[in-house]
């Protein structure tokens, strides 16, 4: 499976440090990690992914970052399958994340 992260450097969280992440994703065969600043560049990043052929777009941000990033996936279509979506809680108030399931620092939630 490929797994496609994506971590917003401007979300709250995720302002506090990545060094566990990062770390946590080092070496990973089949995962891509990218980093944006805000939302800036990511139909650019599920292009990348789509091209990669990933099967799992995973989001490290806030609420603003999954939206955006589900409005691109739906609305541009970057691939012809619908990749499924996970939410890692990388923002401020993390209500989607809270509304899906994980808890705590993303480097500790499971699967990664």
């Amino acid at each position: 499976m490929r797994l496609g992260l994506i971590s917003n450097l401007r979300s709250q969280r995720n302002k506090r440090g990545l060094a566990p992440l990062r770390e946590a994703a080092a070496g990973r065969d089949g995962l891509l990690h990218r980093e944006l600043e805000g939302i800036e560049g990511l139909s650019e990043t599920l292009e990348e992914f789509a091209a990669a052929e990933v099967d799992l777009v995973a989001v490290n941000g806030g609420d603003g970052t999954v939206q955006a990033t589900a409005s691109l996936l739906i609305n541009q279509r970057p691939s012809a399958n619908l990749p499924p979506l996970a939410v890692r809680s990388g923002g401020m108030t993390n209500m989607t994340a809270k509304d899906l399931g994980p808890r705590g620092h993303p480097a500790d939630q499971q699967g990664m």
